[in-house]
């Protein structure tokens, strides 16, 4: 078993959550904070032995998975989301980590899908994010939104690891319109920094989607 807490805020992602406790198996701690509570939760984790539940407030992003981790087993952290599923590779390459080397962050490739099917182009098909790290050295961000792992230690090296997550955000478009509003809902929060807006020429690219206004000819 790797010793390493796999952390999980949730939020009503049980359709996509046994995907992702399946590719957690060989972690010795899977923790996952319910800012329900969901009552079927505990009935879907059952066959997990690693899984533990643990239910709180949701504060933002930044903050419940630091709070989060505050529960955690291990001072290594794997922060992962319920609708995130680790490929082979990247299993395997976990494994292979020098545990001692604790002033080390690892940086991942996930790979986003939409409706069930891989992007292949644009600014959306792919990302890396900081998502493995010592608690010592390391933590989130306070952003309500699209968190960031950031140093707590001048040492901190980041490395990146081979394989990927896949990421299933968007099931349906009705599910895209509810994260479009709960990301609005958060950033309005006036305790909540302003998100910084990217203006396009006759379209908007913000908080991961692509808005893009028609303009009739002559306009």
């Amino acid at each position: 078993m790797i010793p390493i807490s796999a952390v999980i805020i949730f939020k009503n992602d049980l359709e996509t959550l046994p995907d992702t406790l399946d590719t957690l198996r060989d972690f010795e701690e899977v923790l996952i904070y319910d800012n329900g509570p969901t009552p079927d939760l505990p009935s879907l984790c059952a066959e997990f032995q690693n899984v533990r539940i643990e239910i709180g407030e949701f504060m933002g992003f930044g903050p419940t998975r630091n709070h989060a981790a505050n529960f955690a087993k291990f001072d290594w952290i794997l922060a992962v989301d319920a609708n995130e599923c680790l490929d082979q590779e990247l299993q395997s390459a976990i494994k292979s980590i020098p545990l001692k080397q604790k002033g080390i962050a690892y940086r991942l490739r996930r790979n986003n899908h939409y409706l069930g099917k891989k992007l292949h182009f644009g600014s959306n098909a792919s990302d890396r994010i900081t998502r493995l790290y010592h608690k010592d050295y390391a933590e989130l961000n306070d952003s309500m939104v699209h968190e960031k792992v950031v140093a707590t230690s001048q040492n901190l090296k980041i490395q990146t690891l081979p394989g990927c997550l896949i990421h299933n955000p968007i099931s349906s478009l009705y599910e895209s319109i509810q994260k479009m509003n709960l990301y609005t809902e958060i950033q309005s929060d006036p305790a909540s920094p302003p998100p910084p807006v990217h203006y396009k020429p006759r379209g908007m690219h913000y908080g991961g989607f692509s808005v893009v206004c028609f303009v009739p000819r002559g306009a």
